[in-house]
């Protein structure tokens, strides 16, 4: 009987629902309403030629400065362009963004992280406000420096991003034998 109930009641919400959806506009205020408000973070996972991972010293984190390269996504702004623009402005750096590796929910804050897979091209670094320098490191195992969760993330997304390698064989090979 209660199955009964919750059913109907489905019904009767969609189809009000459905009356919705012959006004765009409103439709879209009550899902924004109705839903949860996320930032979207997005970082890269940039290796070098020899496939070491870029990390960063960010000035405005001191106690675990040492990070992925990535910032907050824009209103409107493509993500690919996002890592571009971050890290030519941060870096001097030039990337190649490749495929989506793994995207996460952040467990303290409202916030989504979206991990991409870069190569990157050339550049000489120049510091900027926010870095104060750079090194590529073992991608198998990033220094302790390191933000911690991004190292425990890195190694619970590892075979994905050696599958993606292997496929389009991106630099560095396969790094599963090295763990």
């Amino acid at each position: 009987m209660k199955t009964r109930i919750i059913r109907f009641i489905q019904v009767i919400l969609f189809r009000i629902w459905s009356l919705f959806a012959r006004f765009p506009r409103f439709e879209l205020l009550l899902l924004e309403l109705l839903n949860a408000r996320f930032l979207i973070g997005v970082l890269g996972v940039v290796l070098d030629d020899e496939g070491r991972m870029l990390i960063l010293e960010h000035t405005y984190k001191p106690f675990e400065p040492w990070a992925l390269p990535g910032g907050w996504l824009k209103r409107d702004e493509p993500v690919d362009r996002m890592l571009v623009r971050e890290l030519m402005e941060e870096t001097n750096f030039r990337i190649e963004v490749g495929p989506c590796i793994a995207a996460r929910n952040c467990p303290t804050r409202r916030q989504v992280e979206v991990y991409y897979l870069c190569r990157y091209i050339s550049g000489e670094f120049t510091p900027s406000p926010e870095i104060s320098d750079f090194r590529f490191v073992d991608l198998v195992s990033p220094p302790e420096e390191m933000q911690p969760y991004q190292r425990v993330w890195l190694q619970e997304i590892m075979p994905r991003i050696d599958a993606i390698r292997a496929d389009m064989a991106w630099p560095g090979g396969d790094t599963s034998s090295a763990q």
